[in-house]
Protein backbone atom coordinates (compact mmCIF):
# COMPACT_ATOMS: atom_id res chain seq x y z
CA UNK A 1 0.00 0.00 0.00
CA UNK A 2 2.79 2.11 0.54
CA UNK A 3 4.72 1.82 -2.39
CA UNK A 4 1.94 3.12 -4.61
CA UNK A 5 1.51 6.16 -2.68
CA UNK A 6 5.24 6.51 -2.86
CA UNK A 7 5.71 6.00 -6.09
CA UNK A 8 3.08 8.64 -6.71
CA UNK A 9 4.48 11.75 -4.23
CA UNK A 10 7.43 10.90 -6.38
CA UNK A 11 6.42 11.19 -10.20
CA UNK A 12 3.96 14.31 -8.91
CA UNK A 13 7.23 16.00 -7.29
CA UNK A 14 9.81 15.81 -10.11
CA UNK A 15 6.75 16.83 -12.61
CA UNK A 16 6.77 20.09 -10.51
CA UNK A 17 10.40 20.40 -9.94
CA UNK A 18 11.07 20.32 -14.04
CA UNK A 19 7.46 22.82 -14.40
CA UNK A 20 9.31 24.95 -11.96
CA UNK A 21 13.24 24.24 -13.38
CA UNK A 22 12.55 25.18 -17.53
CA UNK A 23 9.84 27.49 -16.71
CA UNK A 24 8.03 28.51 -20.30
CA UNK A 25 9.55 28.40 -23.55
CA UNK A 26 11.64 31.03 -24.78
CA UNK A 27 11.28 31.95 -28.64
CA UNK A 28 14.28 32.81 -31.04
CA UNK A 29 15.34 36.27 -31.25
CA UNK A 30 15.76 37.54 -35.13
CA UNK A 31 19.59 38.34 -35.30
CA UNK A 32 20.10 42.23 -35.90
CA UNK A 33 21.44 42.56 -39.43
CA UNK A 34 23.26 46.46 -39.31
CA UNK A 35 23.59 48.51 -42.43
CA UNK A 36 27.42 49.55 -42.40
CA UNK A 37 27.17 51.27 -45.47
CA UNK A 38 29.72 49.36 -47.15
CA UNK A 39 29.14 47.58 -50.87
CA UNK A 40 27.52 44.36 -51.31
CA UNK A 41 30.61 41.46 -52.38
CA UNK A 42 28.44 40.51 -55.10
CA UNK A 43 29.96 41.69 -58.06
CA UNK A 44 26.94 43.21 -60.76
CA UNK A 45 26.17 41.61 -63.03
CA UNK A 46 24.10 42.02 -65.99
CA UNK A 47 20.76 40.75 -66.33
CA UNK A 48 20.12 37.60 -69.07
CA UNK A 49 20.85 38.37 -72.25
CA UNK A 50 17.83 38.31 -74.94
CA UNK A 51 16.79 35.18 -76.77
CA UNK A 52 18.20 34.53 -80.49
CA UNK A 53 16.05 34.17 -83.21
CA UNK A 54 16.04 30.75 -84.81
CA UNK A 55 18.29 31.95 -87.78
CA UNK A 56 20.97 33.56 -85.38
CA UNK A 57 20.92 30.36 -83.79
CA UNK A 58 21.74 28.46 -86.65
CA UNK A 59 24.31 31.15 -88.03
CA UNK A 60 26.01 30.84 -84.14
CA UNK A 61 26.40 26.80 -84.07
CA UNK A 62 27.84 26.67 -87.52
CA UNK A 63 30.26 29.44 -87.02
CA UNK A 64 31.25 27.59 -83.65
CA UNK A 65 31.67 24.17 -85.13
CA UNK A 66 35.25 23.03 -84.01
CA UNK A 67 37.24 20.37 -85.53
CA UNK A 68 36.45 18.20 -82.74
CA UNK A 69 32.69 18.65 -83.45
CA UNK A 70 33.52 17.74 -87.52
CA UNK A 71 35.75 14.75 -86.30
CA UNK A 72 32.67 13.61 -84.03
CA UNK A 73 30.10 14.21 -87.14
CA UNK A 74 32.04 11.80 -89.53
CA UNK A 75 32.42 8.97 -86.77
CA UNK A 76 28.87 9.36 -86.18
CA UNK A 77 27.82 9.21 -89.46
CA UNK A 78 29.89 6.11 -89.89
CA UNK A 79 27.87 4.46 -87.21
CA UNK A 80 24.70 5.90 -88.92
CA UNK A 81 25.59 4.69 -92.36
CA UNK A 82 26.07 1.26 -90.56
CA UNK A 83 22.81 1.22 -88.72
CA UNK A 84 21.12 2.66 -92.12
CA UNK A 85 22.43 -0.64 -93.98
CA UNK A 86 20.70 -3.06 -91.31
CA UNK A 87 17.46 -0.83 -91.11
CA UNK A 88 14.84 -3.07 -92.90
CA UNK A 89 11.54 -0.65 -91.96
CA UNK A 90 11.51 0.03 -95.50
CA UNK A 91 11.65 3.79 -95.16
CA UNK A 92 13.51 6.30 -96.89
CA UNK A 93 17.02 7.54 -95.43
CA UNK A 94 15.18 11.54 -95.18
CA UNK A 95 12.70 10.06 -92.50
CA UNK A 96 15.17 7.98 -90.44
CA UNK A 97 16.42 10.47 -87.79
CA UNK A 98 19.77 8.60 -87.36
CA UNK A 99 19.20 9.15 -83.15
CA UNK A 100 16.69 6.30 -83.92
CA UNK A 101 19.33 3.45 -85.22
CA UNK A 102 20.42 2.89 -81.58
CA UNK A 103 21.54 -0.68 -81.87
CA UNK A 104 24.63 0.65 -84.02
CA UNK A 105 25.07 3.90 -82.38
CA UNK A 106 27.81 4.13 -79.40
CA UNK A 107 26.57 6.39 -76.51
CA UNK A 108 28.30 9.04 -77.11
CA UNK A 109 26.85 9.27 -81.19
CA UNK A 110 23.64 8.90 -79.49
CA UNK A 111 23.98 11.85 -77.33
CA UNK A 112 25.90 13.80 -80.40
CA UNK A 113 22.22 13.00 -82.73
CA UNK A 114 20.01 14.12 -79.72
CA UNK A 115 21.82 17.33 -79.82
CA UNK A 116 22.10 17.81 -83.41
CA UNK A 117 19.43 15.88 -85.18
CA UNK A 118 20.14 14.71 -88.83
CA UNK A 119 18.34 12.26 -90.74
CA UNK A 120 20.16 9.08 -92.32
CA UNK A 121 20.22 10.78 -95.61
CA UNK A 122 22.22 13.74 -94.47
CA UNK A 123 24.77 11.17 -93.47
CA UNK A 124 25.61 9.07 -96.87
Amino acid sequence: MKRPLFATALASMLLALSAVHCGPPRQMQPPVIEDTGKKDMAPDEPGPAPAKTATEAAASASAAASPVDADRRVECCAQCKTGLAKDNSGDKPDKIPCAELTSDLNPWCMSWFKKNPLMASECQ
